[in-house]
């Protein structure tokens, strides 16, 4: 309950952060199913695997590294986005999918790529969300047992 209650409202801040961004940068022409599902996505994606990661760690201090180096590795994708690397070898990391559905709202893309986006952003998200969710549960667990951290 935790993890959902804090990925719905982490994901509901970033769709409204990217409508903002995308409106402004875009104009309202974009199809912003594709847009906000990508959000979601992205949402549902960083807020697992960040519960997975944090929870490993006793303090902030202790966490600001790794973590950074996380994000930092989470970020790849924008590479090609911007041109400076190529597609091919992002396929396989887990915000490919989400991005693409994003790119799909202001840009044209392939329906295959689409599909891809979908199927691909359902199958991180639930990897992410679930490898999150066992470590909260985990934390949770091992606290109770120790009496508190």
């Amino acid at each position: 309950g935790y993890l959902a209650t804090r990925t719905v409202s982490l994901t509901a801040l970033a769709a409204a952060e990217t409508i903002a961004i995308v409106w402004i940068g875009f104009g309202t022409s974009g199809a912003w199913l594709l847009i906000l599902g990508g959000t979601a996505a992205l949402g549902v994606i960083y807020t697992g695997f960040g519960a997975a990661v944090a929870t490993r760690y006793d303090s902030v201090n202790a966490l600001l590294l790794p973590a950074s180096a996380f994000v930092a590795l989470l970020l790849l994708p924008l590479l090609p986005h911007f041109g400076l690397a190529p597609r091919l070898p992002f396929l396989v990391h887990p915000l490919e999918p989400p991005m693409i559905l994003i790119r799909a709202g202001y840009q044209v893309v392939d329906r295959i790529d689409v599909a891809f986006g979908v199927l691909g952003s359902l199958g991180w998200g639930a990897i992410a969300f679930i490898w999150g969710r066992n470590r909260v549960r985990a934390l949770m667990h091992n606290t109770r047992a120790s009496g508190g951290r």
